[in-house]
């Protein structure tokens, strides 16, 4: 008697369950596009991507207010706005009160190139090529000089795919760039001393920094550590006592010294 019971009462709330969905699954066909909650990262104090922009872009697929919830394709939403060259990333979901959230990541350029050929565009901190914007201007480390090519003409990744189009020389130089980037950008001492780095006519990298009037000749990025760490070394012992405008050239190509031309007035 007891087993009966038991599957009578299995089955009962088995049904009860399938006409409990049947109901949820009515209310989500019917629910409203209610409200847009849009969140965009601005941790890194970027604002290449406003409030505003994606909001234009959701209004533009012709979704609106009172529209049927299930007829919004979020993933179409999602992948357009990750295709964006200013967002690294986008996460786009409903609510069961009818609204759709957006949140938003942008992306990070941690040097900006302005080649030869007077073309500018950015490098993000994962070492793809970002296009700039005529909105926002990142504040960041730039770089100027024989860098031949117009990369920009060639996507946003850094030369991957491209090999055809760019020469060894024009790769190993943006890779070049973006490891003295990346070191700069990961340390409050350097980010707050070097404002520009120069590519002059040997394909030799020159920092300028931001206090004293001369130039750093780092060459290559190769050693990289230990030439920056002379130089840490020569600034807080060397120029700390002769004065930051002694010296018109500070050179760290050679290994174990410092070579330093003095400046005649």
């Amino acid at each position: 008697m007891n087993k009966v019971l038991n599957i009578l009462l299995w089955a009962v709330g088995a049904a009860a369950i399938f006409i409990l969905m049947g109901f949820v699954e009515v209310e989500n066909h019917n629910r409203k596009f209610n409200e847009l909650s849009i969140k965009i990262d601005y941790k890194d104090h970027n604002f290449f991507v406003e409030d505003g922009d994606i909001r234009n872009i959701i209004n533009n697929l012709g979704y609106g207010s009172n529209e049927n919830l299930n007829e919004v394709d979020l993933v179409k939403i999602e992948e357009i706005l990750k295709n964006n060259s200013s967002i690294s990333g986008a996460e786009v979901y409903s609510t069961i009160d009818g609204n759709i959230m957006v949140e938003v990541s942008q992306r990070r350029p941690i040097i900006r190139i302005f080649s030869e050929a007077g073309n500018s565009y950015y490098i993000d901190d994962q070492g793809e090529l970002m296009p700039t914007s005529n909105k926002y201007t990142s504040r960041i480390i730039v770089a100027s000089g024989k860098i031949e090519n117009d990369i920009t003409s060639y996507g946003i990744e850094l030369a991957e795919g491209k090999e055809d189009a760019l020469t060894s020389a024009d790769v190993n130089m943006l890779d070049q760039l973006f490891q003295l980037a990346r070191k700069i950008d990961g340390d409050p001492f350097w980010k707050a001393q070097f404002v520009q780095v120069y590519v002059n006519e040997d394909q030799e990298i020159e920092l300028i920094p931001s206090v004293g009037n001369h130039k750093i000749i780092l060459g290559d990025v190769t050693d990289m550590e230990e030439k920056l760490k002379k130089l840490r070394v020569f600034y807080k012992k060397g120029l700390s006592k002769t004065g930051w405008n002694e010296y018109s050239v500070i050179n760290l190509k050679f290994k174990d010294q410092i070579v330093c031309t003095k400046r005649y007035i």
